[in-house]
């Protein structure tokens, strides 16, 4: 699995190597993220009883076994080969191919081999397992020590977007990189906004590289509440009358504080806010507002009918749009993101339709009553039912076919109409005894059996 395409082929990098080698890196983590190598690795070991000593056997031997290491120029220092140069051990000091093979894949350029692989077979993961991204921040990282320059171009040629990142770390590198952002935007970040990164900063190579700087300039924001900062910026166009073109952002990060600048500037903050909103509404949020109109007008019309002879006088289409609409009585349409920040024009419109018409509130919001039934079908079923009445008073027979139907939806278990279940039972008692409805069923079915027959 070894590619000599991630040789660093530099004595310099070897001797660094050669250190690295015998820190915990490689003699704790490799051996725990490859577990199930170094298992396979004991098979080849002649010595299989003391478990410690075989992990640092094997270690010293991908240590000696990588080909970098042919360019150090300090001694192996190895137990078996002390005071001999990495040059003159000999190549074939493992015998067994398949074992030179696995040692070769647990080298460091074996592992960069290795963390190719397991990227292309993670590619739909947002960020690698934590083993992983340690190897990928060692050695694909721009100001890591152990950078490689192939390595890492082919990594992300293959890597998600969402790997390729740099997180900042310290309290005052944050705090360093919003002053960067201050002084060449002069407002505050949003999460939305990239990161400012200067020719000749320490960053400017992740910048330059695409890497995504996490996290973004509007969460560092928020974490150091600079609100000192805020004020100092957004003061002086209040007092000069102007509202803000980031007062938004400002009321959304800084609650408390934007009260009280609304108290002491209404003119400012809340007049101008509310009649800029009013003149500057999209496309989708004036046809929003024009419908919640349009269902208010409908509403008005004909206040001297009670609900329910009111909905019979609107057209279909007109009953769609006030059912649509009256589901949202009580919905607050400040918090459906900026472009529905609509609520100070709505919420008006919506008291007064609950005002005017109470029952639409109830059936649709409250649930009462009907609990989840339809508008539509109200009016509908109030005439089926009095058409049964009609029916079980003149002694006619149960009714068939789509009556039937209706009949046993209205007389059913949990119905939504206890009262009119109760009275057409006392009124035809014969319509559900369940012997007689067996007995006319069978004549039906007889019937039925000799007009086939004949």
């Amino acid at each position: 699995m070894l590619n000599r395409r991630y040789l660093y082929n530099s004595s310099a990098m070897a001797d660094k190597l050669h250190e690295l080698y015998r820190s915990e890196w490689a003699t704790v983590q490799i051996p725990k993220v490859f577990k199930n190598c170094f298992v396979e690795a004991y098979k080849y070991w002649p010595n299989r009883e003391d478990k410690d000593y075989l992990q640092r056997a094997i270690t010293k031997l991908i240590r000696i076994s990588d080909p970098n290491m042919q360019l150090c120029t300090l001694p192996a220092d190895d137990t078996h080969f002390k005071n001999i140069r990495y040059q003159d051990i000999p190549h074939d000091i493992i015998r067994s191919k398949k074992a030179r093979q696995l040692i070769l894949s647990l080298t460091v350029p074996g592992i960069m081999a290795r963390v190719i692989e397991y990227t292309k077979n993670n590619s739909d993961r947002s960020y690698p397992e934590y083993e992983w991204s340690a190897f990928i921040e060692r050695f694909a990282t721009p100001t890591s020590e152990w950078y490689h320059d192939k390595f890492a171009k082919d990594l992300w040629a293959v890597a998600p977007r969402s790997w390729k990142s740099k997180s900042l770390s310290t309290k005052e590198e944050k705090l360093e990189m919003i002053d960067l952002f201050m002084r060449k935007y002069n407002r505050m970040p949003t999460v939305k906004d990239q990161w400012v990164v200067p020719k000749g900063h320490r960053l400017y190579v992740y910048f330059k590289q695409d890497f995504r700087i996490l996290p973004s300039p509007g969460t560092v924001w928020r974490a150091f509440n600079n609100v000192e900062k805020a004020l100092a910026l957004i003061l002086p166009l209040i007092k000069k009358g102007k509202r803000p073109s980031n007062w938004g952002t400002f009321k959304y990060h800084y609650a408390k504080e934007a009260t009280e600048l609304e108290k002491q500037y209404p003119d400012v903050l809340v007049k101008k806010n509310h009649e800029w909103l009013r003149n500057n509404l999209t496309k989708i949020q004036q046809k929003k507002f024009d419908r919640w109109n349009e269902v208010l007008k409908l509403v008005k019309s004909r206040p001297e009918l009670s609900t329910l002879e009111w909905w019979t006088t609107l057209t279909k289409n007109q009953r769609y749009l006030v059912s649509n609409h009256a589901k949202y009585l009580d919905a607050d349409f400040s918090n459906h993101g900026k472009k529905y920040k609509i609520s100070e024009f709505i919420s008006p419109i919506q008291a007064e339709i609950k005002k005017l018409r109470p029952d639409l509130h109830q059936w649709y919001v409250e649930k009462k009553k009907l609990k989840t039934l339809p508008m539509r079908l109200v009016a509908k079923n109030e005439k089926q039912q009095d058409a049964l009445i009609q029916l079980a008073k003149k002694g006619k027979p149960r009714p068939t076919g789509s009556m039937s139907y209706v009949l046993t939806g209205f007389t059913r278990k949990n119905n939504n109409y206890p009262e009119f279940n109760k009275q057409i039972r006392s009124l035809r008692p014969d319509w559900f005894d369940s012997k007689l409805l067996k007995k006319k069923v069978w004549e039906r079915f007889r019937k039925k059996k000799k007009r086939k027959v004949a």
